[in-house]
């Protein structure tokens, strides 16, 4: 990375997108980069004005990428089916803690009913990944009749459908391919190995409790 994109990783460290230069001010990380976009830049607000409401956007949106990302990519990068399974099953339970927390479709079907906030921004890609890398690498098929997947639909086919989201999501076969190595537990991106590491964790405790 430091040959190929020397001036990427001045703004991103880590190497992981996505990263802003904007005239010389550089942030990465994808929350801050939309804070960040929120507040220098002209348009809709991605944050309610309330500061309750900005704070539990804060929340739920950290909730995306510390449990539900966490769980999803613990099932696609573990080799053993036990961990795969037990961690499919903790996928799909923060997903409905999520659910549980979005507004009633018929107020809208976004995370707050009509206001697209960055609670929606910072699901929407890895609910593309979860649909076809889960379902390609592990067969993850999310319950049908289960009242949380049904709200967790109808935001997806509403956020996937906005023209600046669909702008943004990656055709099939390059995410597939851009997942192989994940799915076989080769990884090389620190994210990659901080699962690997997690997953170790939960083979040790395995094997303690045989």
């Amino acid at each position: 990375k430091e040959k190929r994109h020397p001036g990427f990783l001045a703004v991103s460290p880590a190497g992981l997108v996505p990263g802003l230069d904007n005239n010389g001010e550089k942030v990465h990380d994808s929350l801050n980069v939309v804070q960040y976009i929120d507040e220098a830049f002209k348009g809709p607000p991605l944050l309610p004005s309330s500061p309750l409401e900005r704070a539990r956007q804060r929340c739920w949106s950290n909730f995306v990428t510390e449990k539900i990302q966490k769980n999803y990519y613990t099932m696609l990068i573990a080799q053993d089916e036990e961990i795969q399974e037990s961690f499919r099953k903790k996928f799909f339970e923060t997903c409905r803690e999520f659910a549980s927390e979005m507004a009633d479709p018929s107020k809208g079907p976004y995370f707050l009913g009509d206001e697209f906030t960055m609670v929606d921004i910072a699901f929407a890609p890895f609910w593309q990944r979860f649909l076809w890398v889960g379902g390609a690498y592990r067969n993850l098929k999310f319950p049908k009749d289960d009242a949380a997947f049904k709200r967790l639909d109808i935001w997806w086919n509403a956020v996937s459908n906005r023209p600046s989201v669909k702008a943004t999501l990656v055709c099939k076969p390059r995410l597939l391919s851009s997942y192989k190595q994940y799915a076989r537990n080769e990884a090389t991106s620190s994210y990659g190995k901080m699962i690997q590491a997690h997953i170790k964790k939960q083979v040790k405790k395995g094997s303690a409790h045989k």
